[in-house]
């Protein structure tokens, strides 16, 4: 209530607790009323209902939608472990809720004095003006700061666009009868050692990377085999895998196997500055790939080939 809900609501904060205590009055003329009265008898009588049921169309309360909504939020609050996706099911109706109260705002100037009612509304129509566009400068600013909170799915990207090669080479050198190794491919000028003479390219995708955009859907390299193994164990080793996407402090843990090859910076927060753009969004490199650089024993030129 304090935190979450006011970041994904922005402005709409302010408005939502005056849709849950004032409903906007129905300014409909008589006339307006019984057309819409008969509309829904018309309505209800051809879905088969009966004439008292049909008599008026039941009534909707707004205010009820938000207490209702608001029970809902209290009610989570109480568990341990909270995230913003329990709860955004919440955001529409309390959207509802300020639109209520806007509406409600702009009938204020009808129940002044007549001097002061133009006044009153262009105040009103400036302020809801105000709260609109900081909703949609908030919304845009929320989009690209989220745009750097996944480096983990854009190293794996950049890591098959990059420094894989192309699956149609791959793809015309298996045409032709020749090995589709990674290792044919691979630039002989690197400082690197080449990796091994499989077909297959192994990634391994540490815990920080997973949590950070990594998904299946990003593995669109045929040659690129992925493992996200937790821990390492006798079977699954650094020197298994030709590249090693991992977290800060991947590049000193795995120094003695894997040489930096590139980092991806994530969103750590935003800094205000004196000049234009006066608001600047501040990252860290957070996910970094590392390249394997010790013999391996299936590389050519191990000792170790059979």
């Amino acid at each position: 209530l304090y935190s979450a809900l006011p970041r994904s609501l922005s402005a709409v904060t302010f408005l939502v607790p005056l849709g849950l205590l004032v409903a906007p009055a129905d300014d409909r003329d008589k006339e307006e009323k019984e057309k819409a009265t008969a509309t829904a008898a018309a309505s209800s009588k051809k879905k088969g209902l009966t004439a008292a049921a049909a008599a008026t169309p039941a009534p909707f309360s707004v205010r009820l939608a938000g207490w209702m909504t608001l029970v809902f939020v209290l009610l989570y609050s109480f568990l341990a472990h909270k995230e913003l996706r329990f709860i955004m099911y919440a955001v529409p109706l309390f959207n509802l809720s300020a639109a209520s109260a806007t509406v409600w705002l702009l009938q204020v100037p009808g129940r002044c004095d007549p001097s002061l009612r133009p006044w009153l509304m262009r105040l009103l129509r400036l302020a809801i003006a105000g709260i609109t566009t900081a909703c949609m400068l908030t919304t845009l600013g929320f989009l690209l700061a989220a745009r750097l909170n996944y480096p983990g799915g854009h190293a794996l990207l950049r890591l098959q666009r990059q420094h894989m090669p192309a699956p149609a080479l791959l793809t015309a050198a298996a045409s032709n009868g020749q090995e589709a190794s990674y290792a044919h491919y691979y630039d002989p000028s690197h400082t690197h050692t080449p990796p091994s003479t499989s077909s297959h390219i192994h990634v391994h995708i540490a815990v920080a990377a997973a949590q950070t955009g990594v998904s299946r859907f990003l593995e669109v390299h045929p040659a690129m085999r992925v493992s996200k193994a937790e821990e390492w164990t006798a079977d699954i080793q650094p020197e298994d895998f030709e590249w090693l996407v991992t977290g800060p402090d991947g590049p000193e843990k795995h120094w003695n196997t894997h040489a930096p090859e590139f980092s991806e910076p994530g969103f750590v927060g935003i800094q205000v500055q004196p000049r234009f753009p006066f608001l600047v969004f501040k990252t860290d490199p957070q996910i970094h790939v590392l390249r394997r650089r010790v013999p391996h024993p299936d590389a050519p030129g191990s000792g170790h080939e059979e």
